[in-house]
């Protein structure tokens, strides 16, 4: 997922174009307002790492969704505000949904030096990529800055890559750790567990190839904003 110029800017005429994004995005916004019910109707303790990424991560989806809705159909007042609004959503699915992942590490992984080290990983990505990137979307879609367009396009492919190294180093740790706890417990319990087992990891499995096709479509939505 990235807050990418892409290619994907509908004229104001073309309608099927403007009618995807409108349905993408109320879907997103549903989803927005589904998952803020199920968080403070299942969560019994309100406070934690897991809860607050999770909450931070779930809202980010509101002002990524509103942002290409008022860059598409024209309705920003002004050409910066749809940026500044998916740029805060972009942070906050993009960190919010790492820490997500990285809290549930401490289910399967109870090496403190390790589990640092990704907390570490994932805050040295937010700096090295959300601050420049962000500076490179204003000057991108700045009028009359194509000088910013380069450096854009190059910083992106980097932060791009970070950001899926780091999601694949968190998934991969927590399906391998999951395999090695479950394959003890398993000669215990038997087919349940191993039932258990195989849903866990076919949950992160499908949550990072769903990761990385909605970073595909995200990717190609924040444009250079015509004056």
């Amino acid at each position: 997922m990235s807050p990418s110029r892409g290619f994907l800017n509908p004229a104001p005429d073309d309608w099927n174009t403007l009618f995807v994004v409108v349905a993408f995005c109320s879907i997103a916004l549903y989803n927005f307002i589904e998952l803020n019910t199920i968080i403070f109707t299942t969560f019994k303790r309100r406070s934690g790492l897991y809860f607050w990424s999770f909450l931070i991560s779930t809202n980010g989806i509101a002002p990524y969704a509103i942002g290409f809705l008022l860059k598409d159909l024209r309705l920003s007042p002004s050409q910066y505000l749809d940026l500044t609004l998916i740029i805060i959503g972009w942070v906050c699915l993009v960190t919010g949904q790492a820490f997500v992942l990285y809290s549930r590490l401490h289910l399967v992984l109870r090496d403190g030096h390790k589990l640092r080290l990704v907390r570490a990983m994932i805050i040295m990505n937010a700096i090295i990529c959300h601050v420049p990137t962000t500076v490179l979307v204003f000057g991108a879609n700045a009028p009359g800055l194509d000088s910013w367009d380069w450096p854009y396009n190059v910083y992106e492919k980097i932060e791009v890559t970070l950001f899926f190294v780091q999601e694949m180093i968190i998934s991969v740790t927590y399906i391998y750790k999951t395999i090695s706890f479950f394959r003890v417990e398993s000669a215990l319990h038997g087919k349940t567990l191993n039932r258990l087992m195989m849903h866990l990891i076919w949950i992160n499995v499908h949550h990072s190839s769903v990761r990385r096709i909605d970073g595909r479509w995200s990717s190609c939505s924040v444009i250079q904003i015509e004056p």
